[in-house]
């Protein structure tokens, strides 16, 4: 990396990085856990996530509470194993160039290809609205691309020669760098990742009631270290012939000025960490195994008790947007002086009344419990993932030969395949 070219770290890229090595930490001790635990299976409490029908495919979700940092963490996780394809009868006769295209293909292209953008109805560009209040009446599709997936910007590092910490050109941020480098050239690097179509969904009157969805912009970020990527080959013979894949550690962001009104979730998580290994048999068929544990839950939302913002934002509703746009001064005068009453968790709050007026009759007979809010947290989480999975062996297969890199789509090599 060129001194010259990297861009300056400011005091935001500092308040980003500052929990590295302690989230790092973590993972990795967290990590090791998980790994023991799963030769055993002897959770403090085991359940199932999803029924599959005529697919192998299993999602197991787990809550527990290992030690870290010396103290009991409450943690909740799931393994998702499944199969990710099955090549011709002869793949036996070219199973070395299978492995090495999918060598490359994981450990190089992975992060680049895991995000795409679904089929949407065709929108005629002669018929566009003219005002905000024509495009909210008419009939014309929306043009707002549905990305899916997971797309990954590659921010900052620390080199291993000089333990020098940088941040990334914008030009280089989309593209990922291959990671074999982590072994060689990176102590680390943080990644920040977009999770398209990522939606909170809540039935507060019941599994048959209406439901409440709430679509989120949802980002984190993440830490990527030689130690959490998978890059093993077994040449004796064995059923198990490769594992490619990789880990992250969460990043822990402190930013008191956070204005998201999630507390739990991608992007608030206080530790954890995602295994995504691919194992690649003798037979050619290759199965996927993801791993994921991060703290329970203590809040779900925050919702401000801002009487400004909260005034604004309903006159936005009356005003198509336009009341925060043309009177933003005002807005940030009155919030100089008019007091905020903090915030209330209005998703365990209900939770909590519930049983409460029901004296634990709503979690007993009805399953208004925390612990039911975790188990679908779980579940949303199996399902991004299971869906990305599914994108990601559609692109494996489009390409003929992962080793021909002259040869390979610019988005591939350049990993623009999220939004600009």
């Amino acid at each position: 990396m060129d001194a010259s070219s990297t861009p300056a770290l400011n005091d935001q890229d500092r308040l980003i990085i500052r929990n590295v090595d302690e989230c790092l930490a973590d993972a990795l001790e967290l990590k090791q856990w998980w790994e023991e635990k799963e030769k055993t299976q002897n959770y403090a409490d085991k359940f199932e996530i999803v029924r599959t029908f005529h697919r192998p495919n299993s999602g197991v979700g787990f809550f527990d509470a290992p030690t870290l940092r010396g103290k009991p963490a409450p943690v909740m996780g799931e393994t998702h194993e499944m199969l990710f394809d099955r090549p011709d009868d002869d793949a036996t006769q070219i199973l070395e160039e299978i492995r090495r295209e999918f060598q490359e293909f994981v450990l190089r292209y992975f992060t680049h290809v895991s995000s795409f953008r679904q089929p949407e109805q065709y929108a005629d560009p002669s018929h566009k609205a003219a005002s905000s209040i024509d495009n909210f009446l008419s009939w014309r599709p929306v043009e707002e691309p549905d990305w899916q997936g997971f797309g990954y910007i590659q921010l900052y590092y620390k080199l291993k020669s000089t333990g020098e910490i940088g941040k990334f050109p914008a030009s280089q941020q989309y593209a990922m760098v291959d990671l074999r480098e982590l072994d060689s050239k990176y102590e680390w690097i943080v990644v920040k990742v977009q999770i398209f179509n990522f939606v909170i969904k809540f039935r507060p009157l019941g599994a048959n009631g209406p439901q409440l969805g709430i679509p989120l912009q949802e980002s984190t970020y993440l830490i990527f270290h030689k130690d959490l990527i998978s890059n093993q080959t077994f040449p004796d013979g064995g059923k198990l012939k490769a594992v490619y894949g990789m880990s992250y550690a969460l990043l822990r962001v402190d930013d008191a000025n956070d204005p998201d009104l999630l507390a739990y979730g991608p992007g608030h998580f206080d530790f954890g960490f995602k295994t995504i290994d691919f194992q690649l048999l003798a037979s050619g068929e290759i199965n996927l195994r993801m791993g994921f544990v991060v703290n329970r839950a203590k809040h779900v939302a925050k919702i401000p008790l801002d009487p400004v913002r909260w005034s604004f934002a309903l006159a936005d509703v009356f005003s198509f947007g336009s009341a925060t746009k043309y009177f933003s001064p005002v807005k940030d005068a009155l919030s100089k002086v008019v007091p905020k009453f903090g915030s209330v968790d209005p998703v365990f709050g209900y939770v909590t009344l519930a049983n409460v007026l029901t004296a634990g009759l709503a979690a007993k007979k009805l399953d208004i419990s925390r612990e039911r809010l975790e188990k679908l947290f779980l579940y949303q989480h199996f399902e991004q993932h299971y869906q990305m999975a599914v994108s990601t062996l559609l692109t494996w297969r489009y390409i003929d030969d992962w080793l021909d890199q002259a040869n390979l789509p610019d988005w591939v090599i350049k990993g623009k395949t999220a939004p600009q």
